[in-house]
C-alpha cells in the first residue's frame, strides 16, 4: 500500500551557468592562444610560400640548363636581330627564350619574332600571368598601358650587373652611352660582368670563376598593380634584370627609367627613385618579403637562400662571372 510522504521528492535542479567572471576569463584565454597561435600559422604560411618560390626558381634554373643543352650558350639577357639593340627592333628577352623550356609554349608559340615587343600581337602575349616565374609572398599586379592590353609583372629576375648599372660596358645598344661612363657605372672600372646582358652570349666556359659561384637569378618586388613602374615587367626590355650594385633587401632605392617612373606610395620594402638619368643607368635590386633574405638561383642550377646581411663584396663577387673570388659565397 502506498502512503503518501514516505519518499522523498525529487526537485529539478538547473545547471549551473558561467558567471560573467568566468566567461570574460575564458574568452580572454581564447584570445591569448588566438594570439600566440596566429603568428605561428602566419610563419608557416610565409615558409610554404618562400618553398614555392625556391621551387619556381629551380625550375627557372633547370630551364635555362635546358637551353644551353639544346643551343650550347645561355639564353641572351636581351637579343635584337641584328644587333645593335634599339627600341624599334624585333628583340627577345630570356623570358621569351625560356617558354618553350618552362612547358608554356602555348604563349611563346604566339610570340611575333619579326616584330618588336611593343607589336599588337606582343603587347597581347605579355598579358599572360606566368606562375613560374611568380613568388606567392608578392601580390604582382599588371603594368598599365596606354594602348593595348596590361602587361603580367613577375618575380623571377635574371643578374644584370655585378656592380653597376643593368646594362654593361661596350653592350651593342645605341639608345645612349652612359654605361660606358665610369662616374655612372662602376663596372666600367672594375670590369666585372654578368651571366646576362644586351646582345652578349654567355657559355659555360665564360663563367671562369665557376657555375656554383655565379649568380644566375633572383627575386624582386613588383611594382604596383595599374602603375608605370617597369620592375617585374616581364616582357619589357627592363623589368625582368637585376644589378648586385644594391644588397639583397637593400634599404637604398632602387633607380628606375620608363614612362611614370615607380609609384609613390610604394611597398616597403621595395624604395624606389624614378628617372634615372638615362635609359641605361637603371638599377633594380634583389628583393621579396621572406624574412631576412631573398632566393637565389646559381649557374650550376642550384639554388640557395642569401641572407640580407651577406658581405657586400661576396655579394657583388657572386654576381660576377669574372671577379677571381675563391671559396664559397653565400650569405
Amino acid at each position: 500500500m502506498f502512503v503518501f510522504g514516505t519518499h522523498p521528492i525529487r526537485r529539478f535542479q538547473c545547471p549551473k551557468a558561467f558567471t560573467l567572471v568566468e566567461l570574460l576569463v575564458v574568452i580572454a584565454i581564447i584570445g591569448i592562444l588566438v594570439a600566440l597561435l596566429l603568428p605561428a600559422v602566419q610563419s608557416a604560411r610565409e615558409s610554404a610560400r618562400r618553398v614555392q618560390c625556391l621551387n619556381n626558381l629551380k625550375q627557372v634554373a633547370l630551364a635555362a640548363h635546358s637551353f644551353i643543352d639544346a643551343n650550347g650558350y645561355f639564353p641572351v639577357g636581351i637579343e635584337t636581330v641584328p644587333p645593335p639593340f634599339d627600341f624599334g627592333k624585333p628583340a627577345r628577352m630570356w623570358t621569351y627564350a625560356l617558354l618553350d623550356f618552362l612547358e608554356e609554349n602555348n604563349v611563346e608559340e604566339f610570340y611575333d619574332k619579326t616584330a618588336p615587343p611593343s607589336s599588337l600581337a606582343n603587347t597581347a602575349l605579355m598579358a599572360n600571368r606566368l606562375p613560374v616565374l611568380l613568388c606567392p609572398s608578392d601580390d604582382c599586379g599588371f603594368r598599365r598601358s596606354w594602348s593595348g592590353p596590361d602587361s603580367a609583372r613577375s618575380n623571377l629576375v635574371a643578374t644584370f650587373s655585378a656592380d653597376g648599372t643593368w646594362v654593361e660596358p661596350r653592350a651593342p645598344q645605341v639608345m645612349d652611352r652612359g654605361n660606358d661612363n665610369p662616374n655612372q657605372n662602376p663596372s666600367v672600372t672594375s670590369g666585372k660582368r654578368a651571366l646576362f646582358n644586351i646582345n652578349v652570349v654567355r657559355r659555360p666556359k665564360h663563367v671562369v670563376d665557376g657555375l656554383s659561384k655565379t649568380a644566375a637569378f633572383s627575386e624582386l618586388i613588383c611594382g604596383p598593380d595599374q602603375s608605370n613602374d617597369l620592375r617585374g615587367y616581364w616582357g619589357g626590355y627592363n623589368g625582368h634584370s637585376y644589378s648586385h650594385m644594391l644588397a639583397p633587401n637593400s634599404f637604398q632605392p632602387d633607380i628606375t627609367y620608363g614612362n611614370g617612373g615607380c609609384a609613390s606610395p610604394h611597398k616597403l620594402k621595395s624604395p624606389c627613385q624614378p628617372w634615372s638619368k638615362r635609359w641605361t643607368d637603371m638599377v633594380h635590386g634583389a628583393r621579396s618579403y621572406h624574412v631576412g633574405g631573398v632566393n637565389v638561383a646559381r649557374a650550376d642550377g642550384s639554388v640557395h637562400f642569401v641572407t640580407d646581411n651577406i658581405d657586400q663584396e661576396l655579394w657583388e663577387g657572386l654576381g660576377s662571372i669574372n671577379s677571381g673570388e675563391v671559396g664559397e659565397t653565400s650569405g
